[in-house]
């Protein structure tokens, strides 16, 4: 589904910053708004800490190094137009909801959750920046170490090798391939109904 939203320059210059790590982690092409999806469909790691400090800690992190990625970004409009997943855009509305609360505000703009969805992504896919900011923060710190502790000895009581990452990859290249297929059925269509 197309989606369009009112974006900071600096939160465009994110989408292009996590799109491109995305596209480097899969070794293939991935959209703007594939980019997002998997974004969202990566906030499960966010579910293992208290909702308010994690995503208080996630608004405190300084953006990571932008100034490579504005030349790239369009200066002009901060408007951008998406393909994007129904799940995403639920999970948008449902934390431009719930986000004013730990904010302390009375609401938050769309761009706004986009941006945090994005730096929680970028905190997904880049161990040193996660080190830099979240890393410095002794309750995440706390939290951290006790799901690791959870995470090992659940794993140790199965039997099994819990590797959640490699679920999620799998999914993430689901989300995508789908997200193609639909992109590439809808562009035929099209075609179609010009004849």
């Amino acid at each position: 589904m197309q989606y369009t939203a009112r974006i900071s320059i600096e939160t465009s210059a994110l989408l292009e910053l996590v799109q491109r790590a995305y596209q480097e982690a899969r070794g293939t092409f991935v959209s703007k708004g594939a980019a997002l999806d998997a974004a969202v469909l990566d906030l499960d790691w966010t579910k293992d800490y208290n909702f308010q400090e994690i995503w208080l800690a996630i608004q405190r992190a300084p953006l990571p190094d932008l100034s490579d990625i504005y030349a790239d970004t369009n200066a002009q409009g901060n408007v951008v137009k998406l393909e994007i997943s129904a799940i995403t855009r639920d999970t948008i509305n449902e934390y431009k909801q719930s986000l004013p609360s730990v904010y302390e505000s009375r609401s938050v703009r769309v761009g706004v959750v986009i941006r945090e969805f994005l730096k929680a992504a970028y905190l997904q896919l880049n161990q040193e920046y996660w080190q830099d900011t979240l890393g410095q923060d002794e309750t995440i710190i706390a939290q951290t170490t006790a799901n690791s502790l959870k995470t090992s000895e659940q794993a140790s009581s199965d039997n099994k090798p819990l590797d959640i990452s490699d679920a999620m990859a799998l999914v993430n290249q689901a989300q995508f391939d789908i997200d193609q297929i639909l992109n590439e059925l809808r562009r035929q269509l099209s075609n179609l109904s010009l004849k």
